[in-house]
């Protein structure tokens, strides 16, 4: 689906929010839409008892803002928290946080939204993780910053905090696409 966008994909075509769950909602998949230039969030969830929603694989950017939840819904889920983007030897490795056992899918995106989903990488038992993004960014296009989200126990959280890629990269050819 493409939301935000008309069918071409590129004319922008608004609305006050992407896709909303109004009611209790419960094991609801949102999964690999084109969510864009909404006025509102892509992605709201104002009833606070809806909950286990999977959000997955999307691409959403140049919204407002991008997943939002009314408190109590999504079993009140924390964001991921990504703490450090660093060379190792020749690898370029994203640490971060999150639930124990989460599964973390990873973004690029030019703000704190996640226009290209690159990946997914699984939480140990104390919440720690890490993701190699060799191959997958390249400085200067335009996409200037990592975010992630969490699925814990069936509920996806908001995307975290972005962290900018400002380190160099040396890996040759690397690509966020």
């Amino acid at each position: 689906n493409v939301i935000g966008l008309g069918v071409d994909s590129t004319t922008v075509v608004p609305n006050s929010a992407g896709i909303t769950i109004a009611t209790s909602g419960i094991s609801d998949t949102i999964q690999r839409n084109l969510i864009a230039f909404n006025t509102g969030p892509a992605l709201e969830i104002t009833f606070n008892n809806s909950d286990d929603n999977i959000i997955s694989e999307n691409s959403i950017y140049s919204n407002l803002s991008g997943i939002e939840f009314a408190a109590g819904a999504q079993n009140d889920i924390t964001i991921p928290v990504l703490n450090s983007l660093m060379l190792s030897g020749s690898d370029t490795i994203l640490e971060g946080t999150s639930a124990p056992n989460a599964r973390i899918e990873i973004f690029c995106d030019s703000a704190d939204q996640g226009q290209a989903y690159i990946g997914t990488t699984t939480a140990n038992g104390s919440g720690a993780w890490t993701f190699n993004v060799n191959g997958l960014l390249r400085n200067g296009d335009g996409l200037d910053s990592l975010t992630a989200t969490q699925d814990s126990l069936g509920t996806t959280s908001a995307f975290s905090l972005p962290i900018l890629k400002q380190i160099t990269l040396q890996a040759p050819d690397i690509v966020c696409a």
